[in-house]
């Protein structure tokens, strides 16, 4: 690894302005918690009684970067960020796409609120709130699908269970009554990678709950934070901040799953690191997950092995090319030293890519971490126990050198 040449208090202080810059990315308490209200509320209202879509037992679930905690804060305050979400309506095919979106539409029209804030996308209804919350909330109409052809494929049930069917009104058979329609399982991706990271992100929160004296559930799970989250946020700022809305840019699901699937292999090596470490190795290692299967560039979805994340970059060369462009300047940023070497003053290099708010709001003052290295002895005691030679020494301190009593395997696994 080229962090080699650092110093054990180079690569600690490299961590701890990495951590600081992606705390500075993330939604801030209030936000999240205005973006939770919004989306208890609404999946309340769906599931009234009393509406008309309370026959097909209709079921929100949040799906993508907020449901994983890779969400990303706006750069700039007057942009909004996105929730999204999935409708399950329980209804069986064959049905048109256009019948069940407009099941929900007719469900949110019956509220004048949701009503005024209510805008069609292709995929979704969406939800714009007040200038003041800065969100929208995106809800993907959606019916169960059949699965039993990913379980032959080798699919875990807890993840193939969650497979779907939605709505896409650019679909030549939209409004056909068909079985025919765009299928998804953002539920069964998100299931997959909460549990890439189970170890590690149970044990910070239980951490989090000794220290801060609170009980398990009152530790949100918007505190929990693991390398692999923080990278990916990282990343996508970064990518953001290079390339603004370019139809090239990479996209988020692909630098989402290689990251996953390095972070994998570094937790199976590190018993224990830095947060800069494994950072790093994270986005040294993910190029290493591009697959080639018969000349063809292949980043298989987790819970359908069938599907090409990377498929595009077969009829456009160029997405593949915008990937390796980013891929190497985020690497050479992070191993540069904007961020190994100690500043009195922030480099402008940063402001450039990661945003001059986020920069501000991350070296402020204020914002200076309270316990420094205390995520990293979190992250270095979850390492140890997900490399399964953890050792329980007579003081309760968890090791890797033998001392004391072995831990049992860990055997649990998120939301089961």
């Amino acid at each position: 690894m080229t962090t080699q040449f650092l110093t054990y208090a180079e690569r600690q202080r490299a961590g701890n302005v990495l951590e600081r810059l992606a705390q500075s990315i993330d939604l801030t308490d209030r936000q999240y918690q205005d973006a939770i209200a919004r989306y208890e509320a609404v999946a309340t209202f769906l599931g009234d009684p009393n509406g008309n879509l309370a026959i097909y037992n209709p079921h929100l679930v949040p799906q993508g970067s907020f449901r994983i905690g890779v969400v990303v804060r706006p750069e700039h305050e007057e942009c909004e960020f996105d929730v999204d979400t999935t409708c399950w309506l329980y209804i069986n095919l064959p049905a048109s796409q256009y019948r069940i979106k407009q099941l929900i539409a007719d469900r949110f029209k019956s509220n004048a609120t949701y009503e005024r804030m209510l805008k069609e996308k292709h995929r979704c209804w969406r939800l714009g709130y007040s200038e003041q919350t800065r969100f929208h909330l995106d809800v993907v109409p959606a019916v169960p699908d059949s699965y039993e052809w990913l379980l032959k494929l080798g699919v875990p049930d807890k993840y193939a269970k969650h497979a779907i069917k939605i709505t896409d009104n650019q679909r030549y058979n939209y409004h056909h009554h068909t079985v025919d329609w765009p299928g998804s399982n953002p539920e069964g991706y998100a299931l997959w990678f909460l549990d890439v990271m189970k170890v590690q992100a149970d044990h910070i929160r239980n951490q989090l709950s000794a220290e801060l004296k609170l009980s398990l559930d009152k530790i949100p799970e918007y505190k929990v934070r693991t390398p692999l989250q923080r990278a990916i946020q990282l990343m996508k700022r970064h990518r953001d901040q290079l390339y603004g809305d370019h139809d090239l840019k990479p996209i988020s699901i692909i630098i989402t799953t290689l990251a996953a699937r390095a972070y994998m292999d570094v937790i199976k090596r590190h018993q224990g690191g830095l947060f800069y470490d494994i950072v790093i190795a994270i986005v040294e290692q993910m190029v290493d997950h591009i697959e080639s299967r018969d000349n063809v560039r292949w980043i298989a979805n987790p819970v359908n092995p069938t599907e090409n994340f990377a498929d595009k970059w077969q009829t456009d060369p160029r997405l593949a090319a915008k990937f390796h462009e980013w891929h190497g300047k985020f690497l050479a940023l992070v191993n540069g030293e904007e961020i190994t070497k100690s500043f009195d003053r922030t480099p402008e290099s940063l402001k450039l890519s990661f945003g001059s708010n986020t920069v501000k709001r991350a070296f402020e003052p204020n914002n200076v971490p309270s316990s420094v290295g205390q995520l990293d002895r979190l992250r270095n005691t979850a390492a140890i126990i997900a490399s399964g030679v953890a050792h329980t020494d007579k003081n309760a301190q968890i090791n890797n050198q033998s001392i004391g009593v072995k831990n049992q395997e860990h055997r649990f696994h998120f939301n089961e």
